[in-house]
């Protein structure tokens, strides 16, 4: 589990960096390098249909008046099921 911030907003910025550096994101199919079982085999049987990548906030300026936006949202709830397949613990303010 990452936190990550994109400074160029590039297409598969975060895919294509993960990926090269052997870390590639649950479900990718487009980065593939030598996959560590819990990409290549989602855990007990589920796929991780779609990847497992989630902007829990973003920020931008507003079109008109230039003023910063921000945007939450909660992680997905298979996103959840999928860590705790993984034994993964989710820290509290993704739970």
């Amino acid at each position: 589990l990452l936190d990550v911030e994109i400074e160029t907003g590039r297409l598969h910025q975060i895919r294509a960096h993960m990926a090269e550096l052997g870390c590639p994101v649950v479900g990718e199919s487009v980065y593939r390098v030598d996959l560590p079982p819990i990409t290549s085999r989602p855990p007990k049987g589920r796929a991780m249909q779609p990847l497992a990548l989630h902007a829990l906030t973003l920020t931008f300026a507003h079109p008109t008046t230039g003023a910063p936006v921000t945007v939450t949202c909660p992680l997905p709830e298979h996103f959840k099921q999928v860590a705790a397949d993984a034994t993964i613990a989710l820290p509290r303010e993704l739970r």
